[in-house]
């Protein structure tokens, strides 16, 4: 015969036990210095609790408040600020490290795996394409078929700006007036180093000159073309000729801008001669030949090279003979 379930009334504030309500009133009373509720009290309870409950039934009606906006932060906290959602490990292989916001998009990812056995390799679950790597597929399937499985979203509201790369969003933060100073610091502080180091050098250069000048005599000063025009680059601080040669750095370089299309296998390349060499791949064709062997190339560079082992050779060889005694 099983007994019926005990009932035990604590105390909230020391937690003793007590099998009777009386018994727990007592010791409120007693111990805590807590007074019986009158019956005039009790009705002023459940009128605040009738308010309490209108209060929160308003409350469930009206809409949510919108969400917070994020405040400006360094590097590290904002790239885990960026993944904080994404929670959901992927399961399909289990050296994939990468997590993912809802189990639609961790489906599409373990669609793009090509298997166990082939480590970490991916192909497009909608063209077939492969790749070497996630982040390149990832970013395939965004640019191409407008699918956004794992890319990390602008944190300002109102902001469209997507990317794989969480140095990449840090980079665009700088649009934003209210993120400008905290991405721009460390940029800053470089520059600030950069122009303390020049200003030493400046002041080293003067003193071997003056040195210079006492012991010899004064020379005639270089004068520098006046059509050279040193432009300087605001991102990498490389220097070039002129401006025309900087303007086609920024957009190579910084922009990723990539005109010339391969008509067989669509890749893209930055300049005109590259795209040339890149199209003898398809038509085999090795126009560049050497001089002293059946040596021929596609690339100018793999010429030189070669060239240079020609010189190598023809240099020991000349080395080898002078070092033999001459015999008479």
């Amino acid at each position: 015969m099983e007994l019926p379930p005990r009932i035990v009334y604590v105390c909230s504030l020391c937690l003793r036990q007590y099998d009777l309500m009386e018994d727990l009133r007592g010791h409120m009373m007693f111990f805590h210095g807590y007074q019986p509720i009158k019956a005039d009290s009790a009705k002023q309870e459940k009128a605040q609790k009738t308010e309490t409950h209108n209060q929160l039934a308003s409350r469930m009606d009206s809409p949510p408040p919108p969400p917070a906006e994020l405040q400006p932060m360094p590097f590290k906290d904002f790239r885990l600020a960026l993944r904080v959602k994404m929670q959901i490990p992927c399961a399909e292989i289990s050296a994939c490290s990468y997590k993912f916001e809802d189990a639609h998009k961790l489906m599409l990812h373990a669609k793009c795996h090509k298997g166990e056995g082939q480590g970490e390799a991916y192909s497009c679950s909608e063209c077939g394409l492969e790749f070497t790597n996630w982040r390149r597929c990832s970013s395939h399937l965004w640019k191409m078929h407008q699918l956004d499985v794992d890319l990390l979203q602008c944190p300002v509201l109102g902001c469209d700006y997507k990317s794989a790369i969480s140095a990449l969003v840090w980079r665009h933060m700088r649009v934003h007036r209210k993120w400008r100073g905290r991405v721009l610091r460390r940029e800053l502080l470089r520059r600030r180093a950069q122009k303390q180091q020049q200003e030493q050098q400046q002041h080293q250069q003067q003193l071997d000159e003056s040195t210079a000048s006492q012991v010899a005599p004064q020379t005639a000063p270089v004068k520098k073309n006046k059509y050279y025009a040193e432009k300087t680059c605001e991102i990498c601080q490389r220097k070039f000729v002129s401006g025309k040669t900087l303007s086609k750095h920024v957009k190579t370089v910084h922009n990723k801008i990539k005109p010339f299309i391969c008509s067989v296998c669509g890749k893209k390349t930055a300049r005109k001669a590259s795209l040339i060499i890149h199209m003898r791949q398809h038509t085999g064709e090795k126009p560049l030949k050497c001089e002293h062997c059946k040596f021929s190339t596609r690339d100018p560079s793999s010429l030189y090279k070669h060239r240079q082992r020609h010189a190598k050779d023809v240099a020991a060889t000349a080395a080898t003979q002078t070092s033999l005694p001459q015999i008479r």
